[in-house]
């Protein structure tokens, strides 16, 4: 039954990066994205070539990381916020 859970698991964060990505189509954000996952890869490809500096620099950039998300995509996120409590998303499931 464990492999159950596993493909819920799965199919809710599929389903929320989905509709987290048709937030940002279109606009600033989309581009942001776009350098934001760059940025992750360049992490990945550093710690593959075992470059302990750049990798630390990174890595305590990344600490900080979250409230510049935040501040970027604050329109995003108001956005998303508002279609969620004003009847955007979930009013397709309440409605019937």
């Amino acid at each position: 039954m464990d492999w159950l859970r596993d493909l819920i698991d799965i199919l809710v964060i599929a389903f929320i990066i989905y509709h987290a990505l048709l937030l940002v189509k279109g606009t600033r954000g989309w581009q942001m994205t776009l350098g934001i996952t760059s940025l992750f890869l360049f992490y990945y490809l550093i710690r593959y070539l075992e470059l302990r500096t750049v990798e630390w620099l990174l890595a305590n950039f990344f600490t900080y990381f979250i409230f510049a998300l935040i501040v970027i995509f604050q329109s995003e996120i108001r956005r998303g916020l508002a279609s969620l409590g004003g009847g955007g998303f979930f009013y397709r499931f309440t409605s019937r």
